[in-house]
């Protein structure tokens, strides 16, 4: 796992990787490896709390007149 790191640490640092190169990286990733790993799954676990809380906040915007708008129809 730390050689993919470094990699895509140095994909990342450099100005002439493109959004193709960094896709192809991405594909190249065998994420059911991600799941043993401890800093994986927390992370994960995180960024499922922070959906929800911004879900939440969306959630309560749906009669806000800021965000919603009458249509004619």
């Amino acid at each position: 796992m730390s050689n993919k790191n470094k990699d895509l640490k140095s994909a990342i640092s450099n100005e002439a990787t493109t959004d193709t190169d960094l896709e192809i990286f991405l594909q190249n990733i065998d994420y059911t490896e991600l799941l043993d790993v401890p800093q994986f799954k927390d992370v994960k676990n995180l960024l499922v709390i922070i959906m929800s809380i911004v879900a939440d906040a969306l959630s309560s915007k749906w009669d806000d007149s800021r965000y919603s708008r009458d249509i004619d129809e």
